[in-house]
């Protein structure tokens, strides 16, 4: 309607008439667009113009003082018409005939029709984009062009995941990406909602995440049905969520080997780490798999107590149980493993499973919930025993086949230091309350901006990724235990 109202007064901007980049760069200033506009309604013969849409025409007419009986109103269609005659913009001028603005002088963020037109292939091109989602792409590019980041493109056919809508951005040259993170608070205030901004490595997009308004649920139980069989492809297959195209992620504990999570309360770790436990305790035996759970909060891993997989047939809660349990398996447990590879010539427990089946050497995954509560309540020596137990675990058990699984609720540099995290590569960050616990875990900022409830960042050999984790009832955790329980039912 700005365009059409320029268009229409050009005897007033016959001199100074600019470029229509030029001009969507200047009206992107609501007060410059104020003044335009104002100027526009002074002068009667702009008012009623044949080529000013409907709302646009009224809208004018009311910021003159004047209704549609006014004698100039009636008078409009014997302008002169060489007075009247318009220079053709260079948008498609049916297009914007077409098209019902609505009050231009104070837009709202993601109140767009989504049958309007919506630039998203550049300032100098206007498309039709239609469908539910058109809400979100003409908020994205209002948001970024009032932070003065010049687009290129944005692709119109966006990737839907189960939580995110991600759009898939083109900056045009000269244009840099951290200009966008440092500025993602303001984006989010723009269109609404939270906004993630990353990028894929070898990708020359910008990725620019926006909550579903529809959020799906993804259940654990076909992630798991999809895995790969344990006899053709061996291994401690766990799937972690899905990415928002759709495709689902699984990643085998005994290659990563150790796995560190963090994720405020609520968030989502403790659902994970239930999802990988029962995907573990489906597809491997008791003897081919045992499991130390340490729950300090003894409830949230109740149901597993029943499971015929846990070493020493109960789960750990105390935390002078939990430094004996630690204790056992850096001391004796890994002595005699590190011994029997050495006989058998083996380099890792892989090796040694494939060549003497017959010696039975377990798997071993110790999952540790809530490390920073565990922590805090051991006096100082026994917390830094503790300390020092997981430490040694992480840099000597892989070779022999026993694996972490270690969740905290407050990620701190005292216990998450540089040799955890060489030690612990692979990291799993849910929503975090600030930035700083973000850098803590993935080095970067992000996890305060996720959604809660599954939604995840996944730090894989130096990857950053996006999932939706999967979900799993207490009733159905209890029923597969209750079912694992029966040796004689199993197949």
């Amino acid at each position: 309607m700005i365009l059409e109202a320029l268009g229409a007064g050009e005897p007033l901007w016959r001199r100074e008439w600019i470029r229509e980049a030029d001009l969507i760069d200047l009206t992107r200033d609501r007060s410059a667009v104020t003044k335009v506009l104002n100027r526009l309604a002074r002068d009667p013969r702009v008012l009623l113009h044949l080529r000013t849409t409907p709302n646009g025409r009224r809208w004018l007419l009311e910021r003159a003082g004047r209704s549609l009986d006014d004698p100039v109103v009636e008078n409009a269609a014997g302008e002169d018409p060489v007075r009247s005659r318009v220079r053709a913009p260079t948008m498609n001028s049916q297009a914007l005939q077409e098209r019902d603005p609505g009050p231009v002088s104070t837009p709202e963020p993601l109140e767009a029709d989504a049958e309007d037109e919506i630039s998203c292939t550049g300032s100098d091109t206007l498309v039709r984009q239609e469908g539910p989602y058109a809400v979100q792409i003409a908020g994205l590019r209002r948001a970024l062009g009032a932070i003065g980041v010049r687009v290129l493109e944005i692709d119109p056919v966006p990737q839907v995941g189960p939580t995110v809508i991600r759009w898939r951005v083109l900056l045009k040259p000269g244009e840099r990406i951290d200009t966008l993170r440092r500025r993602a608070e303001d984006i989010s205030r723009e269109v609404g909602c939270d906004v993630m901004v990353s990028q894929q490595p070898g990708d020359r997009h910008v990725l620019l995440d926006l909550p579903r308004p529809d959020r799906q649920v993804v259940p654990l139980a076909p992630a798991i049905a999809a895995l790969p069989k344990q006899d053709v492809v061996p291994g401690l297959w766990m799937p972690l969520g899905v990415t928002p195209a759709g495709q689902g992620v699984a990643l085998d504990l005994a290659t990563l080997p150790h796995v560190l999570l963090a994720g405020a309360t609520g968030a989502g770790k403790t659902m994970a780490e239930q999802a990988a436990l029962v995907s573990l305790a489906s597809r491997l035996s008791p003897d081919q798999l045992e499991i130390v759970i340490v729950d300090p909060k003894a409830i949230d891993f109740a149901p597993f107590a029943p499971l015929p997989h846990l070493r020493g047939g109960r789960i750990v809660t105390e935390p002078e149980e939990a430094i004996d349990v630690l204790r056992e398996l850096t001391g004796p447990e890994l002595a005699e493993r590190t011994r029997i590879l050495q006989e058998a010539r083996c380099p890792n427990i892989h090796e040694l499973r494939a060549r003497r089946p017959d010696l039975g050497v377990k798997y071993i995954v110790v999952v540790i919930d809530e490390l920073a509560e565990l922590v805090t309540i051991l006096p100082r020596a026994e917390r830094e025993e503790f300390e020092r137990e997981v430490l040694r675990l992480a840099q000597r058990a892989r070779a022999v086949g026993i694996h972490l699984i270690i969740a905290t609720q407050r990620p701190t540099t005292d216990f998450v230091t540089g040799a955890v995290k060489t030690n612990m590569p692979t990291r799993i960050t849910f929503r975090l309350p600030a930035r700083v616990d973000s850098m803590t875990i993935i080095d970067q900022a992000g996890a305060e901006s996720l959604l809660g409830a599954g939604d995840m960042l996944l730090l894989h050999e130096g990857r950053l990724q996006r999932l939706q984790g999967y979900f799993i009832s207490m009733d159905e955790i209890a029923t597969l235990v209750t079912e694992l329980a029966q040796p004689k039912e199993r197949t």
